[in-house]
């Protein structure tokens, strides 16, 4: 059952948790929220949260956001494109 939290996976307990943590400090911090879910498929990384065109197959990749794993001069792994 969806209603059963003990049921959740890791997703949708962070996200409770973020905007417990949100409503928490409306009052005093000025807080925006933003975020992408990743999937690697077929060698292309997709985000799971972007609207689909419906025009094309489940994880068929949209030209227009290609996503790319790199490195940066630090040598920490950003997603480009995200």
């Amino acid at each position: 059952k969806a209603d059963d939290e003990n049921l959740w996976g890791i997703a949708p307990r962070a996200m409770r948790e973020l905007y417990e943590l949100v409503d928490a400090e409306k009052d005093t911090l000025d807080i925006s929220v933003s975020c992408y879910m990743l999937e690697l498929y077929n060698d292309q990384l997709v985000d799971l949260l972007v609207d689909k065109d419906p025009k094309k197959k489940n994880h068929e990749p949209d030209k227009k956001n290609n996503l790319a794993i790199k490195l940066d001069a630090k040598g920490v792994v950003v997603v480009q494109g995200a």
